[in-house]
């Protein structure tokens, strides 16, 4: 594993508790001239993202599919954010023995944008179909914002409950286990 990142930390300690001395090498940070002989030496590659990133790959993404002509499918960048917010909350929940341990966070840094951004479109007027190119003097706006108002709104609002809740848990746990 290259480089000395955010994880780098947690990382190191998850290979000793897996015991994966023989098998992983920790190495420093590797200049560009060598960058080429680096990637091809491994056996796996991977971008490590601080906790909730993954949410904002996913928003990126999602952008695209937001036209004049409506909704379109999600597209790889959009799939590639779910499975990395999807991954984040199983590897989270799994190490701090939480089972949405993640989710909250990265669900809030989705719903938050798409909130704002559907909140300023709503009131647009839809685009017809077959609609003249938009321009100064023409506008219209993506016939979806209504439905992503609406769901970004409950996602968000799913987000800050259940993060409430789980620090809840988690104060009441520290409490208990100070008491004993």
């Amino acid at each position: 594993i290259v480089g000395f990142g955010a994880r780098h930390a947690d990382t190191v300690a998850l290979a000793r508790r897996l015991e994966l001395d023989g098998l992983v090498r920790f190495m420093p940070y590797q200049s560009r001239a060598v960058l080429s002989e680096s990637l091809s030496s491994a056996h796996l590659h991977f971008v490590g993202l601080a906790k909730g990133l993954s949410g904002f790959i996913a928003y990126y993404g999602a952008t695209g599919m937001l036209t004049s002509e409506g909704l379109r499918p999600p597209n790889v960048l959009v799939l590639m954010g779910l499975a990395a917010i999807g991954l984040t909350t199983i590897a989270a929940s799994r190490a701090e023995r939480r089972p949405l341990a993640g989710l909250w966070v990265a669900a809030i840094v989705v719903a938050l944008p798409f909130l704002v951004w559907s909140i300023a479109h709503v009131s647009d007027a839809p685009c017809p179909p077959d609609h003249p190119p938009i321009t100064s003097a023409y506008d219209c706006g993506v016939p979806g914002a209504p439905l992503v108002l609406a769901t970004s709104g409950v996602v968000l609002i799913a987000a800050i409950v259940g993060a409430f809740v789980e620090l809840r848990s988690l104060a009441s746990g520290r409490r208990a286990a100070q008491l004993t």
